[in-house]
């Protein structure tokens, strides 16, 4: 696929992310929330349009990282139209509830999901988790009631991500690639032809990786560890901490 190609198909991240970075700004310069709130409205509005013009384009691209198909065509769509419906209830706060930053964080998060919905290999897969996390933390330490929990919510990704890193490393040492598809022909071929060293080694890295994955978002048994709900605003309570048994 050719790179003119490759850029059409991820324009609407691209309009995510430039709507992120110029929410900060205006946000930053001139300290109003509300004014700030016009861009990731107009930013996911044209997001949706973008997605909706690409439908049909079906491959993958960025030298094997990013994967598109009707699927996930499909979900990019949910995902901004939700997101556009979150934003739109959350600017019928009154401006004392609300941040400046709030909204690009916000992109930021929105922009992580879709990442990880397209990702084709373990690096965008890492760039995904990390732009879901990194702005749920902020959003949590934007209220200075809750600055530890967000410390502690940090420390726990941290943790997550290092094993699901340390997890990965065993995998490509055995399998030699990071993209998905060739892990997964890789994995076939170790468990039926090599030898029980490089299979134990790659039973290893592929359980390091799961359980990484599962302290991150705190799933069963992880949620023991994980922060108390009762310090977490709304928005981290319902969309990704606790998975409470």
């Amino acid at each position: 696929m050719s790179f003119e190609m490759s850029l059409m198909i991820v324009a609407p991240q691209m309009v995510v992310l430039g709507g992120a970075c110029f929410a900060l700004i205006v946000g930053g310069a001139f300290n109003s929330s509300l004014s700030s709130v016009k861009v990731p409205l107009v930013s996911l509005v044209a997001a949706i349009l973008l997605s909706i013009l690409n439908l049909g384009e079906d491959g993958v691209f960025f030298n094997g990282h990013l994967y598109k198909d009707d699927a996930r065509d499909a979900i990019n769509v949910l995902v901004y139209s939700v997101g556009l419906i979150w934003i739109l209830y959350s600017s019928e706060l009154s401006e004392s509830d609300l941040k400046a930053e709030l909204w690009g964080l916000k992109l930021f998060l929105i922009l992580g999901i879709i990442v990880t919905v397209g990702a084709a290999s373990f690096v965008t897969a890492f760039m995904g988790l990390e732009l879901i996390a990194l702005p749920m933390y902020t959003i949590t330490a934007l209220n200075s009631v809750r600055v530890k929990s967000a410390i502690e919510c940090l420390i726990n990704g941290l943790i997550g991500m290092s094993v699901i890193l340390y997890g990965m490393s065993f995998v490509y040492g055995v399998t030699g690639s990071i993209y998905f598809s060739q892990v997964y022909e890789q994995i076939n071929f170790v468990m039926v032809d090599s030898s029980v060293r490089s299979q134990l080694t790659l039973l290893f890295g592929l359980v390091m990786v799961g359980i990484g994955l599962s302290f991150k978002i705190s799933s069963l048994p992880f949620n023991l560890v994980s922060v108390s709900r009762k310090y977490l605003p709304i928005l981290i309570q319902d969309g990704y901490i606790s998975k409470e048994n």
